[in-house]
């Protein structure tokens, strides 16, 4: 359970919540639910941006004339500001929790000028640029948006975390159907000699039979989607500025409630002067000891430091390990599908890519209704056996266009409550902060940046 220590301040804010109207409870209530939803959406949202790249790959490549190597090594270009900018994001949100709207109103409009500029680019290193971009932006969130849902809910947060990560699920599913219209596809015809009459369609040629075959690829158009998305992500930033400035109101009314209170409780206006020189002295400390706070082993640690230190790193290294797999698979079973031999046109890569994030979304779907019921650590056990098992039968039988349909869509739906489940079983041993869950993002974008090099 997610364990608070409880201040003279929180105190203070419950005394003040006690004293509220039932109107005023319904309509915390009603933000607290309205921010969810309002997560929810920016975690769909960046699913679709961060998962589109896999179909309109072979695009990209073709683009800035490159192969997969060296597409590979910019695809990887979105990790290492991704880890320098989660954890950014999780100090702040730790030091400044009322200024994490802001946070992430700044954060996607970073993302949206590298969604913006990406399908302008001719030139390698200009691509790996802009996928810098995306990855800056979408670090703050995702540690900032995982520590929103749980500050929102306390201990009856494994709900919410799993639907917060359900959504990511939702956009990754619906990335391959929204850049389906848009990718290139290659035709192929075969021209037979018949009646000794011949139409010659191209100059090579099967052998001396006088049989011909020649095939035509279709121009990608990844502007497309690139835009459309970008504008869906900067209405999403402005939802968080909203969100920013609600949160920001309600802060200034407690704050209003709690210097009511403190001058009916004090009848000396000399006390109330000496009052507000206290809070004085102790808002001039205030910012650096939330910094100190915040990066502290013992603030997740429950007052341990050496426990802290242990459970950060394993908390690294578990998000490190699952997401490792589960990018290298999402990014590029599109490409592997169609540029291998097993016969995939484009659009059976993206039916593929789909069914592959579907039963991912229907996998985090199950795991948000069962987690009331069944133990986090149990279901994960259960998860990494069924995913080594899908591991073994796609080394079995590699060249089997029906054990790649079963095992991509078995190792999506295991593979994707592994996230979530791992902040419920940290959540149950020690306090879950911003920092905490920067270093699980940290520990999946070191994870994919290698991993995505390794398979390029």
């Amino acid at each position: 359970m997610l364990r608070q220590k409880e201040t003279g301040e929180a105190t203070k804010k419950h005394i003040t919540y006690s004293k509220m109207g039932s109107t005023e409870i319904n309509m915390t209530t009603f933000w607290k639910i309205f921010k969810t939803i309002v997560l929810f959406f920016g975690s769909a949202v960046m699913g679709i941006y961060c998962s589109m790249i896999g179909p309109l790959l072979p695009d990209l490549k073709i683009m800035v004339n490159a192969d997969y190597e060296e597409i590979a090594r910019v695809v990887s270009a979105r990790s290492p500001p991704f880890l320098l900018s989660t954890l950014m994001g999780g100090l702040l949100s730790d030091s400044y929790r009322r200024y994490v709207g802001l946070i992430l109103f700044i954060a996607q409009l970073v993302a949206v000028i590298g969604l913006v500029f990406t399908p302008w680019c001719r030139v390698l290193w200009l691509l790996g640029i802009m996928f810098f971009l995306q990855g800056t932006g979408a670090g703050p969130f995702t540690s900032g948006g995982n520590a929103w849902i749980v500050w929102l809910w306390g201990a009856d947060s494994d709900a919410p975390v799993h639907s917060f990560h359900f959504g990511w699920g939702l956009g990754a599913f619906l990335a391959p159907q929204l850049t389906k219209p848009f990718v290139s596809e290659t035709f192929t015809w075969r021209n037979e000699t018949r009646n000794n009459s011949r139409i010659e369609t191209t100059n090579s040629s099967d052998g001396d039979d006088g049989n011909y075959t020649f095939t035509f690829t279709t121009e990608g158009h990844p502007l497309y989607p690139y835009s459309i998305m970008a504008c869906v992500t900067f209405v999403y930033s402005l939802l968080c500025l909203m969100l920013y400035f609600q949160e920001r109101n309600e802060f200034m009314n407690n704050k209003t409630r709690e210097i009511e209170m403190d001058q009916k409780d004090t009848s000396d206006k000399e006390n109330n002067t000496t009052r507000e020189d206290q809070i004085g002295h102790e808002r001039s400390d205030k910012a650096m000891h939330r910094i100190k706070q915040a990066l502290s082993p013992s603030s997740c640690g429950r007052g341990e430091t050496a426990f802290g230190i242990q459970m950060s790193i394993l908390v690294f290294t578990y998000h490190f390990l699952i997401v490792a797999g589960e990018r290298s698979w999402g990014q590029y079973l599109y490409s592997y599908s169609k540029e291998s031999n097993l016969g995939f046109t484009s659009a059976d890569s993206s039916d593929l890519h789909s069914a592959f994030w579907l039963c991912f979304l229907i996998g985090r779907g199950v795991a948000t209704l069962i987690s009331k019921w069944c133990p986090p650590n149990i279901m994960v056990t259960g998860e990494l056996f069924a995913l080594l098992a899908c591991s073994i039968v796609l080394f079995s039988f590699p060249h089997s266009v029906l054990v790649l349909w079963v095992a991509s869509c078995a190792f999506g739906f295991f593979v994707a409550p592994l996230f979530p489940g791992g902040i419920s079983i940290y959540n149950q041993y020690m306090d879950v902060t911003a920092m905490v869950l920067a270093l699980s993002q940290g520990g999946a974008g070191l994870g994919a940046m290698l991993w995505n090099w390794i398979t390029g």
